[in-house]
């Protein structure tokens, strides 16, 4: 199956400027070398109908025919919304891939849910929060093994995108812009780009589709309209060092005169929306995650940090990926789940219990000191405690940013 797309090839754009160029459009063909699993995902009976509805507008088949998405990726669903590309991405990687549905945060988990307690009061009917929506895409029995949902802030460390595993896309429909808006105060965009490209095999894929704005506006119609200009998405995303590869038509509309809101319901949920790919250099640096036997030596110990503090925390960390926590003395700050290295080299918790927390990532960047504290008494927890303990200490990380 081969299909006609408009795109443009390897275009320039050293800053953020009004004289910021691009090579001009040409019209290739796009080779889909087996376009059978994205067909086989798309078609799928067990897709929802409200998914399958918006089938015609979103045409999935041939945006990640562009995108490149191929059996047995990691891929990142930037963005997810209620899971519409989250769940046909889990049928395209399948068993021997990975999906990972984020879903960005400002100020924290505590901040969310507490925002959420806020606007839920008696005569307000508040929207479920989008890790709550994604994590029920999760909880799905047929895509629970290659699906985990993620939500974390991406502010830290100067712009931070920790994934389990290096990716082979990112992909955002519909997300770029709204990390422009109020709601995320004022992020970096290519600060966060970057984090992306680090995230990202060497060769790795960034695609962004989005609604087109007009010609010259930038980011300045995004409150009002809900847009924001494909050249500066171009300028943000190559600043942060990716190569412009490739731009669709597929999602176009040339009826869209840009003066209306994205949203806006004479256009039938068609506005002129742009649809960009990215590429990570093959000759970029890979990943920078700290080898695999890197706490070999502390599996079992006690992880100790806020020491002698009102929040002093004990880690237990496992060879299978697993973490504990408990408070000091029997504190009530219990925490669950599983722990990773990122890209940057951070040691991230990704929260499975309380269930409040599920789904949260929180990255540390620490030194680790030896205390030897030799003969510590057994609390009673499980593990009990260590014969020695390692206090963790928040230090700066190294790996430039």
């Amino acid at each position: 199956m081969n299909r006609i797309h408009t795109v443009a090839r390897h275009g320039s754009c050293a800053a953020l400027a009004a004289a910021c160029t691009f090579a001009p459009l040409i019209s290739v063909q796009a080779q889909v070398a087996n376009p059978q699993p994205i067909a086989s995902a798309v078609n799928y009976a067990g897709r929802p109908p409200a998914d399958r509805d918006r089938d015609t507008l979103r045409m999935p088949a041939e945006t990640l025919a562009f995108a490149g998405v191929k059996p047995g990726q990691v891929v990142a669903d930037l963005v997810p919304g209620d899971g519409y590309y989250t769940r046909i991405f889990s049928h395209i990687v399948g068993p021997r891939g990975h999906v990972y549905p984020f879903v960005p945060v400002v100020g924290g988990l505590g901040a969310e849910r507490k925002q959420q307690a806020d606007a839920n009061r008696p005569g307000i009917q508040t929207k479920p929060l989008g890790i709550d929506t994604i994590l029920s895409v999760q909880d799905v029995y047929e895509y629970s093994d290659n699906v985990t949902a993620l939500w974390a802030q991406l502010t830290q460390y100067g712009g931070q995108f920790p994934l389990p595993a290096q990716a082979n896309v990112v992909w955002t429909y519909g997300g770029y812009h709204d990390l422009h808006m109020a709601k995320y105060k004022g992020m970096d965009l290519i600060a966060i780009d970057k984090a992306i490209f680090r995230a990202l095999r060497p060769d790795g894929t960034f695609v962004i589709a989005g609604n087109e704005a007009a010609k010259g506006s930038g980011v300045s119609s995004l409150a009002t309209m809900f847009r924001i200009e494909s050249d500066t998405v171009k300028a943000e995303v190559t600043a942060a060092g990716f190569l412009f590869d490739g731009e669709s038509s597929l999602l176009s509309n040339p009826l869209d005169d840009h003066s209306k809101k994205g949203i806006d319901p004479s256009l039938q949920g068609r506005p002129d929306r742009f649809l960009l790919r990215f590429k990570k250099p093959a000759t970029a640096t890979g990943d920078q995650r700290p080898p695999a036997n890197t706490m070999k030596n502390y599996y079992g110990n006690t992880y100790i940090y806020n020491l002698g503090e009102e929040t002093e925390r004990h880690h237990f960390y496992y060879p299978d990926g697993r973490y504990q926590e408990f408070g000091a003395n029997g504190k009530a700050m219990v925490q669950e789940g599983t722990w990773y290295w990122d890209a940057d080299g951070h040691n991230c918790q990704l929260h499975q219990y309380p269930a409040d927390q599920r789904g949260e990532v929180v990255c540390h960047s620490f030194v680790a000191r030896e205390l030897n504290v030799v003969g510590q008494q057994d609390n009673g927890y499980d593990p009990p405690l260590g014969a020695h303990a390692t206090e963790i200490i928040p230090g700066y990380h190294a790996l430039p940013h």
